[in-house]
């Protein structure tokens, strides 16, 4: 299953494949790919039943990331550029496995499997197979000609019924923004709390009790903190409250509107959730690994920048040889700088 992280730094732009990289992917042609994808799973769910009979089938769900307000751009924009098209797929989830999290991931494998195997038997047209990922089982990058010679990249970003809503939003980045300002905001705020911010939701994991780094895998318990961006802050305050065994305090603490996003807004948000836990008493150096509000906000400023910094190293951005595509880099190094900047401003 194709983890955020990698979805967000690794296909950001559209750099699979070079033959990509000269198309001009306006709202018009991501319209055109739209229509290709649903047309794509509609055929791959009928070869299906035929080759293995009544089964679960994907569902097409929408373009995401920056591609999720192609339609308004349509009217307003319709000269904007994307870098490539990530759209959000649901697979089913297999009941017999021995628990959730393996359900998941064996389905997808399979699904993935069988979806090039119907590439193969079909000679799909549109779909150019050797330029396309995930024939293995692993996450589906596909290049496609939606048009005569003109080649777009299509990421399969995969969820889940129960994450579905959830995922709408993670996959949401502010209107004209690239998905990676918001996107590594929120995970360097989840860094900071020893918590997972990803496709399944907010969670943490337990060790007898107590809380550590989402990354262990030996000897946890899992939980789920929010599938609700709108209620996200309060969520976690609850958990930490739940786990200090105490009662949080009556001040509401706003959520994340993402039809009204911003990079200013997230921050502000991030902040007075840091305000809350210092409020709360759960900034004791224990539950939460900070003492203050200030020490809180400075460490997911300075995650977040690292995180840009990273990204600018991306040595992705060495295939770059397109005058558009090196434009998109400059563009892209220019909006990470600028994003830096307004965070830090804000959580100071």
């Amino acid at each position: 299953m194709l983890k955020y992280s990698q979805w967000l730094t690794l296909n950001e732009g559209g750099w699979t494949s070079k033959k990509t990289q000269a198309t001009k992917i306006t709202p018009l042609i991501l319209k055109k790919a739209d229509a290709f994808v649903v047309k794509l799973i509609k055929d791959f769910n009928t070869w299906l039943a035929k080759e293995h009979g009544e089964v679960a089938e994907l569902k097409a769900i929408r373009p995401v990331g920056s591609g999720i307000y192609y339609e308004k751009d349509l009217q307003e924009a319709p000269e904007k550029v994307y870098g490539d098209i990530d759209y959000l797929i649901e697979y089913p989830v297999f009941a017999d496995a021995v628990d959730s999290r393996k359900a998941e991931t064996e389905a997808v494998r399979w699904y993935n499997r069988e979806l090039f195997r119907f590439f193969e038997a079909t000679k799909y047209t549109g779909v150019i197979i050797e330029d396309s990922k995930g024939a293995e089982g692993g996450a589906a990058v596909l290049i496609v000609e939606v048009e005569k010679d003109i080649y777009v990249q299509v990421d399969m970003v995969i969820t889940h019924a129960a994450y579905r809503e959830w995922a709408l939003d993670r996959f949401t980045p502010i209107h004209n923004i690239k998905g990676f300002v918001s996107g590594n905001l929120y995970s360097s705020m989840a860094d900071a709390l020893m918590i997972s911010m990803g496709d399944r939701g907010a969670r943490a994991k337990l060790q007898n009790g107590a809380l550590v780094p989402f990354k262990m895998r030996k000897d946890v318990e899992e939980i789920a903190i929010s599938l609700n961006f709108k209620t996200l802050f309060a969520d976690i305050i609850n958990f930490f409250a739940g786990l200090k065994g105490t009662q949080p305090s009556r001040v509401a603490v706003p959520g994340i509107d993402t039809g009204a996003l911003s990079l200013g807004a997230i921050a502000h948000g991030i902040s007075a959730l840091a305000d809350a836990l210092e409020r709360d008493g759960f900034l004791d150096g224990k539950t939460i690994a900070f003492r203050d509000a200030k020490s809180m906000k400075a460490s997911i400023a300075d995650a977040y920048s690292q995180r840009m910094a990273e990204l600018r190293a991306d040595k992705k951005f060495d295939k770059a040889e397109d005058p558009m595509a090196l434009a998109a880099k400059e563009k892209i190094f220019k909006v990470s700088s600028e994003a830096e900047r307004e965070v830090r401003a804000i959580l100071q």
